[in-house]
């Protein structure tokens, strides 16, 4: 069994210094010193190491370049040590893009993300507990996942099993002692030793994205993530149809964060013309601002304008998910109602 530890900064991997925490440069060292790897483990670090906060779509393509040279070298699994302000958006990204990636080299993704809330090594030497037990945990999950044949459908495509059991494909997330699959994951606390959860209690480990390439009949081509202007609006009370307006932006997709299962203020003067001007000229989706449940446009009235306006049902997507969707869309070449039907693809997959 082949590991790789993919190490792009973070936390877990700072030290201190009089300006603050910094990359530690010897941390991969010390962790080869200390044996703290499964013998043989490949180490793949990125330079310059990354600060979570900066890691957006070009950060993504590093990860995931870094990921499949892993797996073409036959790496069986990766451990990937990210910072945890946008772990969650990576590990959504990664979930929808290693599918149609891996596609071409006939291989599957078997990937963990971990980091921790403090670094692993302290002022003094001493190792924090939790950062320790969340590699050492990432660590033997990918074991475990890497440990048995991928199961497969009739029809050849790659099926996951429950979390955390041999053969398992996909990507996951080892935070607080849980794994929790990428694509439904959210930080929900910036001090707790379990600040992660997967939203609507999800723990299937279903690569939403691979399903949509498969009944495509893999003509997705993946080109490469870029910095496309993705516009995220939010309703709230009082808000007003100029700064919806705004906010949805002028790029090529956005996304609305409504109330509860996808109410909008309709009543607002504005607020209808506004939705259907930006759906003619973006891929805009719908999801809900609560932690569990989801939109469902056709349970209330005050959601009608949406699905007039032709905006996509999200469902249970979260804000992590619903950008991570877009952003493969466009990496495939998606724009308009091919980016919103991709999107409402993937949230029909990850819902059922």
């Amino acid at each position: 069994m082949r590991l790789t530890l993919v190490h792009t900064g973070g936390t877990i991997g700072m030290s201190e210094s009089d300006a603050g925490l910094v990359p530690d440069p010897d941390f991969v060292g010390r962790l080869l010193a200390e044996g703290a790897l499964p013998e043989g483990t490949d180490v793949v670090e990125l330079a310059p190491l990354l600060d979570s906060a900066n890691v957006g779509p070009v950060e993504w393509q590093l990860i995931v370049d870094a990921v499949v040279a892993a797996i073409e070298r036959g790496a069986d699994a990766v451990v990937v040590l990210h910072g945890t302000d946008t772990l969650a958006f990576t590990a959504a990204a990664l979930s929808l893009a290693l599918p149609i990636v891996l596609r071409e080299v006939d291989r599957p993704a078997r990937v963990v993300l971990t980091g921790a809330q403090h670094p692993l090594y302290g002022a003094d030497g001493a190792h924090d507990a939790d950062a320790e037990a969340n590699l050492r945990d990432a660590l033997a999950a990918a074991q475990v996942l890497a440990a048995a044949p991928t199961q497969t459908s009739a029809s050849g495509s790659a099926q996951a099993p429950e979390v955390g059991t041999a053969g398992a494909v996909g990507v996951f997330v080892q935070f607080g002692g849980r794994l929790l699959p990428g694509l439904h994951v959210s930080k929900i606390s910036s001090v707790s030793a379990q600040g992660f959860v997967a939203t609507n209690g999800r723990r299937d480990s279903f690569a939403a994205a691979g399903a949509v390439d498969g009944a495509s009949g893999g003509r997705l081509e993946f080109g490469a993530f870029a910095p496309h202007e993705i516009g995220v609006a939010m309703v709230y009370p009082g808000v007003t149809a100029a700064q919806l307006d705004a906010a949805l932006g002028n790029g090529p997709a956005a996304v609305l964060c409504c109330f509860g299962s996808g109410a909008v203020p309709s009543g607002t003067p504005g607020v209808e013309d506004v939705l259907r001007q930006h759906a003619r000229r973006q891929a805009v989706v719908a999801i809900s601002q609560s932690g569990h449940g989801g939109v469902h446009l056709r349970a209330y009235a005050a959601a009608a304008p949406l699905q007039t306006a032709g905006v996509v049902d999200g469902r249970d997507l979260t804000l992590e998910a619903a950008l991570a969707a877009l952003h493969v869309a466009l990496a495939c070449g998606l724009y308009g109602a091919g980016a919103a039907d991709f999107v409402a693809a993937v949230a029909g997959q990850s819902a059922s």
